[in-house]
């Protein structure tokens, strides 16, 4: 992608382990359950990471309901990045289940991705290879 010539190596490091860590809880949970409920990784400043699950019911369809209901007072200062994870029914560009990850980093990237899945008898088995990628919106580190 085409962030990386223009992002620290520390930025491009903290979002691939985050992308890398949301798919391996996904995998995990639908492999124990068959579904995930909406959670959020985060990655604090001193490189700690954290699993933030969703209380209660989830409107899965509005992702960014979902990110504010995760988000901390504070968020600001103590993370480096963070990513939203929901599973959604997905219409465009992939049909189908789908994990949709939003990811941001405190250096004002952002990447939203939808990667397919499907649950058979007996695996589980996440189209890495078909994700879809886009430029997403920095919420909790506008642009100035």
């Amino acid at each position: 992608m085409e962030w990386r010539a223009t992002t620290s190596q520390q930025a491009q490091d903290d979002l691939d382990a985050l992308l890398h860590a949301s798919i391996e809880v996904v995998a995990e949970l639908l492999g124990e359950s068959g579904s995930f409920a909406p959670f959020m990784l985060t990655l604090a400043q001193d490189g700690s990471r954290s699993l933030r699950p969703l209380a209660g019911r989830a409107d899965s369809a509005d992702p960014a309901r979902i990110t504010r209901a995760l988000t901390l007072s504070g968020d600001t200062i103590r993370l480096r990045a963070r990513a939203t994870v929901c599973d959604v029914t997905a219409h465009e560009p992939i049909t189908g289940d789908a994990i949709q990850i939003r990811a941001e980093h405190r250096e004002g990237i952002a990447i939203d991705l939808l990667i397919p899945y499907r649950i058979d008898d007996d695996s589980v088995d996440i189209a890495m290879n078909a994700a879809n990628a886009a430029i997403g919106t920095c919420r909790l580190w506008p642009p100035s």
